[in-house]
């Protein structure tokens, strides 16, 4: 199976806190296998570039593992890189062989989900948080309370396109780690925002780490949580829209800095830039049309219509035979 380039974005869930000491030239790493649904799994191992292969375990021995809750665990180390490349196995089948960025911090986690299907292991977007080691929490709990980020902080837009689905209410609410739930508006009060459009956006400020999990909320009902990776910028831009089934939310557009990806009404004018397209086709097909016409009649004036008029030459001079009278009677 080809190597897949899977964004940090969608695979990390959670990295574990750095234990002081770590190190530098090294990158702690761990991986989890959801095969609660599928139960497709017997023995998987992960298959690095040295060839060796590390089993995965569901015995309870790996921090915050549930032995025999069909979540399968791995923690690792490997040389600090700028991605990491790897395959799973399970006896003899090849689940997958896999590209993904590294962080630049100390530890990273990665979530898969199997499926009992082809693919045989995809991305676990709903992943929860990688369960932390003794190290890490001792880490966590001598920083100062809401400093999980050194004191920094990102400004994080989010546009929640509810165009094609319409299945959220009059006072939609974004719910972040940490903070009371936060308004989205569609009524023009943010700027950039078009009042009624039904793609609705909210503003807020949330401590810098690697992703943001967030849920949207109608309600007291939840309509759907995803992780999202998080830029080096001080500000973001991510788009999500709603989607059927248990997700209820879909990825749009990955966490961009601010200014890098189109304005607030980028994903409101879908139907013009499709617009815009369909008049660039069809001139480019105008522009294809002339130049074929004119090679057609260039072909005829050249080579054609000469041969033509010697073979009218040819028999005028041997005589042509005179056209049969279809009148005439036989």
């Amino acid at each position: 199976m080809p190597a897949l380039l899977l964004p940090t974005a969608l695979l990390l869930a959670g990295a574990p806190a750095v234990a002081a000491g770590e190190r530098d030239d090294a990158i702690a790493v761990s991986f989890a296998l959801d095969d609660r649904e599928a139960r497709a799994l017997a023995a998987p191992v992960l298959v690095l570039a040295d060839g060796a292969a590390r089993p995965f375990a569901d015995d309870g021995v790996a921090e915050g593992d549930v032995p025999g809750d069909g979540i399968w665990f791995l923690r690792t180390t490997v040389p600090r890189a700028e991605s990491l490349h790897f395959g799973v196995r399970d006896g003899g089948r090849d689940l997958g062989d896999f590209d993904v960025l590294l962080p630049a911090s100390g530890a990273a986690h990665f979530a898969f989900r199997a499926t009992g299907g082809d693919p045989p292991l995809v991305v676990d977007l709903k992943a929860p948080p990688a369960p932390a080691t003794p190290a890490a929490a001792a880490v966590a709990s001598a920083a100062p309370a809401g400093d999980e980020a050194g004191g920094d902080t990102i400004a994080v837009t989010v546009y929640v396109d509810d165009r094609a689905l319409g299945r959220l209410g009059a006072a939609p609410r974004l719910r972040l780690p940490g903070q009371d739930p936060v308004p989205l508006h569609d009524d023009g009060t943010v700027e950039g925002d078009t009042a009624g459009d039904h793609v609705w956006v909210a503003r807020a400020t949330v401590q810098r780490a690697q992703y943001l999990r967030f849920a949207v909320l109608d309600g007291d009902d939840e309509v759907g949580e995803l992780s999202a990776f998080l830029p080096s910028s001080s500000e973001a831009v991510l788009r999500v829209k709603t989607a059927e089934g248990e997700a209820g939310l879909e990825v749009v557009q990955e966490a961009q800095p601010e200014g890098a990806v189109g304005g607030p009404a980028t994903t409101a004018a879908a139907p013009d830039r499709l617009a815009h397209v369909l008049w660039v086709a069809i001139a480019l097909f105008a522009l294809a049309f002339g130049w074929v016409r004119g090679v057609a009649w260039r072909l005829w004036r050249d080579e054609v219509r000469p041969v033509l008029r010697r073979l009218d030459g040819y028999l005028d001079e041997v005589g042509a035979p005179p056209a049969p009278d279809d009148d005439r009677g036989s």
